[in-house]
């Protein structure tokens, strides 16, 4: 094994551009496939081959800005026991393999471009105990997909800084029934798409920590609907989602451990309208639940499906929706000062002593119930079928849209 250090741009087999020290003229022989190289230069390389056979570390020095250019029809590996160490800044055109127990290591400061295609840190040989791991510090964009694959060695686990992409996926995979595949988060996760995916037959551990999510659309799925399977979700940051919030093959009596600190919030921003469908098993759960456009007013329909746990929002702007609909059969509303232009229950709701809720229009359907020591203040009641036994006062005031 030799040390090989890019010094100019051109192809990546022409000996000119490759020297045997940092400082040294080019000429050297074109890196072996087992020469670690070093780009502590900005340089585009073109013609780079396939690195499936190439057993070695990439080096990009904290002042170099690298472009590879992979010959069509290949793609770009970090082979098991291998770094891809990025100081500076290195763009690749195409996808990006982190191979088992090979690491992807991005310093603060540090930007990894995958500007065509995507990346994966996956288990690609079923003998090896450990997926490529990512330590992320800086930051990962991507115009197509990044997927994680949480490791199924519990104390061994991504570290994913800020990725910006247009879909991430975190996905649990495991061949060893029952171990536990972990994915940690910090810094920033800015996505047209999130989709937590349980594999096979281990739980998945997705500890975000504080981390900021921003996404279009949040999907929880299940490429095996296995009933005992559990996905766990750790946050104590904010999470936003303009789209809705999907089940893809999940069952509703598949068993999900959301776990929000006294820090966490979800909210939904935008203009779309959002649904928000989950399993029937998250009792205890508390959700700061807002909908409102990207000024912070209260706009669109909010649908809780088979929602159970805990409504409340943020003390600053307690606005919900201009409409919420709630088919959950246990809903608590724990905003003290809850305020919607419609309500329509389906299911049943509950609103505490000291709570009030102001809702222009409340429209009670057939097996729905709204009931607790707190107060409804409304201007109207449709009643369809279904009941009230909490206080009723009239609504006096004008709801206005929580900011202008």
């Amino acid at each position: 094994m030799a040390f090989r250090y890019c010094i100019d741009s051109g192809d990546y087999n022409d000996p000119a551009i490759w020297s045997a020290t940092d400082v040294g003229n080019g000429g050297a022989t074109v890196p072996a496939v087992d020469d670690d190289e070093i780009y502590n230069r900005s340089v585009i390389v073109t013609g780079r081959p396939s690195s499936l056979t190439h057993n070695k570390n990439y080096s990009i020095g904290p002042n170099a800005d690298v472009v590879f250019y992979v010959v069509d029809g290949v793609d770009f590996y970090v082979l098991p026991e291998k770094r891809l160490r990025i100081d500076g800044k290195l763009s690749v055109n195409v996808h990006v393999y982190i191979y088992s127990g090979a690491v992807l290591d991005i310093a603060e400061g540090g930007l990894f471009n995958l500007f065509v295609t995507g990346m994966s840190a996956s288990r690609r040989n079923a003998s090896s105990s450990t997926t490529g791991i990512i330590d992320n510090k800086g930051r990962i964009d991507g115009t197509n997909i990044v997927y994680v694959y949480a490791n199924w060695q519990q104390e061994d686990r991504h570290y994913i800084g800020r990725v910006s992409a247009r879909n991430v996926y975190v996905i649990g995979h495991s061949i060893t029934s029952g171990a536990t595949s972990t994915a940690r988060f910090r810094g920033l996760i800015d996505a047209n798409s999130l989709t937590l995916d349980s594999r096979q037959t281990s739980p998945i551990v997705i500890d975000f920590g504080a981390t900021v999510v921003r996404t279009g659309t949040l999907t929880f799925q299940r490429s095996q609907a296995d009933p005992d399977q559990l996905m766990r979700i750790v946050q104590n940051g904010s999470m936003s989602v303009s789209g809705n919030v999907n089940l893809a093959g999940v069952s509703a009596s598949s068993p999900f451990d959301w776990t929000l600190g006294s820090n966490a919030s979800l909210a939904f921003v935008g203009t779309n309208d959002q649904k928000v469908t989950m399993p029937s098993d998250v009792t205890g759960q508390t959700w700061r639940l807002q909908k409102c456009d990207s000024r912070g007013r209260k706009t669109g329909t909010l649908d809780l499906s088979n929602f159970v746990g805990g409504l409340c929002g943020n003390e600053n702007e307690p606005g919900y929706a201009e409409r919420l609909i709630v088919r959950g059969p246990s809903v608590v509303v724990t905003e003290s000062d809850m305020e919607v232009d419609e309500l329509h229950m389906f299911g049943v709701t509950t609103i505490p002593g000291g709570v009030t809720v102001r809702a222009r229009h409340v429209i009670l359907e057939s097996g729905s119930s709204l009931s607790g020591g707190g107060t409804l203040a409304t201007n109207r009641v449709t009643e369809n079928g279904g009941s009230m036994t909490c206080h009723r006062k009239r609504l006096n005031n004008i709801i206005t849209q929580i900011k202008r």
